[in-house]
């Protein structure tokens, strides 16, 4: 099993602690898709930009890695309609997208009831799509830049989406389905999601021209799950990083921010460097690990502790073959079946090996993730038989990676709040801090969570920065 980079992934961006300049005109924090792009779009522009970047790596929480003679991703690797400017960057550093496999039907398995094709049964179903309904009319009616200013928001933002659903509910089995999607776009569980928040959440799966529909996050054709990357989706990121290289800077995690007369001064381990502006792009919890003098806004401070990582892994078993496809099944699955909460095939584009995904996420992954390696394979190879069968093809790998097991991310696949956070905090989320801006995948207003989020808020923060310089 392998959690961490390959060693020709870790070469592509070479820059040491001790290279480059004393000042500049814009650090970025984090070489994850936010920052690479912030980067980008001041290098074009004319500016000085120095990234620095805390892991031995850049990508964030994206992630490749190899198998047998392809690549699989290990963290973020989907794409979609409306995720428009990944698509264009994409196409910028010429990285090709294929579909996804979503040809055959779907399994779901909810206590001792395995369905192939359907939600289940009629009176599930029916309930299923009352209960999307429902969350589809909220997130109308959410300006996706002010979600806190949305009509009845307080009251909205006060309760969670479990209360909100048990009292619309007629079946455990729609309520498990939606609470399945929840540990895999969040990693939380229902009851630790403000209403508010998954509304407006739903709003941002879209862009300025078409609104944000569930079936959108959640759906493969047709949705945010429906195209990946010839060569894995860490691979926009290295190209990016192989421009602007030498000014990505590995190994340095950023220490201090200290706002001086006429700049700040950025201690990162290994260097210090002064700038006229900064960009931090690393998760809220990191963020808030970072020392600021002088100090950030009580609000800013309350945010940043309030706005926390959910708890997700990515559990893949490599088969010679992918032989659920001659069963006429998708690789698609939702349950209650444990460790995952949903699967997908996730076969790279060759046709083989053939490998299933399994998500693990919130209160799921705190029971399987403890556990000794070869129970949780063993798990999750016992999982995708209850789901597709026993495999007729043999088993030629297994890899996961827990997100929350990594120090520089602190969970997966995004941080979500709780209730009252966004209508307490929710204005502090892009404010600049004096000459610090903020940028990452959660502080965007369309595809928040997602690497097209990352991307918007890259762009937007490097527009704030050049607005100023």
């Amino acid at each position: 099993m392998e959690r961490q980079m390959t060693q020709a992934s870790r070469s592509a961006a070479p820059g040491r602690t001790n290279d480059g300049p004393d000042r500049v005109d814009v650090v970025v924090v984090g070489a994850g898709f936010a920052g690479l792009v912030a980067a980008r779009s001041l290098a074009a522009a004319g500016r000085s930009v120095l990234v620095l970047e805390a892991r031995d790596r850049v990508g964030g929480r994206v992630l490749n890695r190899r198998v047998a003679d392809t690549v699989v991703e290990l963290g973020g690797e989907f794409v979609g309609p409306t995720q428009d400017h990944l698509l264009a960057l994409a196409e910028e550093v010429g990285v090709a997208t294929y579909p996804s496999y979503a040809d055959g039907q779907l399994v779901t398995y909810f206590g001792d009831k395995r369905v192939v094709g359907s939600l289940t049964d009629d009176k599930v179903a029916a309930d299923y799509e009352q209960l999307v309904a429902g969350l589809q009319e909220l997130a109308d009616t959410i300006d996706v830049n002010e979600p806190w200013a949305a009509p009845d928001a307080r009251a909205l933002d006060s309760q969670t989406v479990a209360g909100w659903l048990h009292e619309r509910a007629a079946t455990t089995e729609a309520v498990g389905m939606i609470s399945a999607s929840a540990h895999v776009l969040w990693g939380k569980e229902l009851s630790e999601l403000s209403l508010l928040f998954v509304a407006w959440y739903i709003a941002a799966a879209g862009n300025e021209d078409h609104p944000g529909t569930y079936q959108r996050l959640t759906g493969v054709r047709g949705g945010a799950q429906e195209r990946r990357f010839l060569g894995g989706s860490q691979e926009i990121a290295l190209r990016v990083a192989a421009e602007l290289a030498p000014a990505v800077v590995l190994s340095a995690p950023v220490r201090a921010l200290r706002q001086v007369a006429g700049g700040v001064t950025v201690a990162a381990d290994g260097r210090t460097v002064t700038a006229d502006r900064v960009i931090v792009s690393v998760p809220p919890p990191l963020a808030a690990q970072i020392s600021y003098d002088p100090p950030l806004p009580a609000t800013r401070t309350q945010l940043l502790q309030r706005w926390s990582m959910g708890a997700l892994a990515k559990s893949q078993v490599a088969y010679a073959t992918p032989w659920w496809r001659l069963e006429q099944l998708s690789g698609e699955t939702v349950s209650d079946r444990r460790p995952f909460d949903t699967t997908f095939d996730n076969t790279p584009s060759p046709g083989a090996p053939g490998v299933l995904l399994g998500f693990v996420g919130a209160s799921n992954l705190r029971t399987w993730g403890p556990q000794p390696e070869a129970e949780r394979r063993a798990a999750a190879i016992a999982n995708f038989g209850s789901l597709f069968g026993p495999s007729p093809s043999p088993i030629v790998d297994y890899f996961e990676q827990d997100w929350s097991a990594e120090p520089w991310t602190l969970g997966g696949p995004t941080a979500s709040m709780g209730p009252t956070v966004l209508t307490d905090n929710g204005p502090d989320i892009r404010a600049p801090f004096g000459r610090i801006h903020w940028a990452g995948t959660e502080t965007a207003t369309f595809w928040s969570g997602y690497i097209e989020g990352a991307v918007r808020s890259g762009e937007r923060a490097a527009a704030e920065v050049l607005a100023e310089l």
